[in-house]
């Protein structure tokens, strides 16, 4: 996904997430960016060499998400009175059904 930041910094999403190539990501990117996640990470290289000065990343330990940003949006959420069935919510995987994970096991 990409997102800028809106009114009292909360993100605001330009371009939906999906799946596709490191390549066609960023082809989509225009302006200066922070680069956060685990893709941000291994695709860090890459990112520099297309995005040039463009592309933002934070210090290592800022890389990934934190349970307590969930927190904060399950507050956000609560305090306007919606709510998410803790019985029915499901993670949302973004990987190809093609996709072939290889590593150590």
């Amino acid at each position: 996904a990409w997102c800028r930041s809106g009114k009292n910094g909360k993100p605001v999403q330009l371009i939906a997430p999906g799946l596709g190539t490191i390549k066609e990501a960023l082809a989509k990117i225009n302006r200066p960016t922070l680069f956060i996640g685990d893709g941000a990470h291994c695709y860090r290289k890459q990112i520099q060499r297309f995005q040039g000065k463009k592309a933002h990343f934070p210090p290592m330990n800022d890389y990934f998400p934190r349970a307590s940003s969930i927190g904060k949006i399950a507050l956000e959420k609560f305090r306007l009175g919606k709510f998410d069935d803790p019985e029915t919510v499901t993670p949302a995987y973004l990987y190809s059904r093609y996709c072939s994970i290889q590593g150590n096991r």
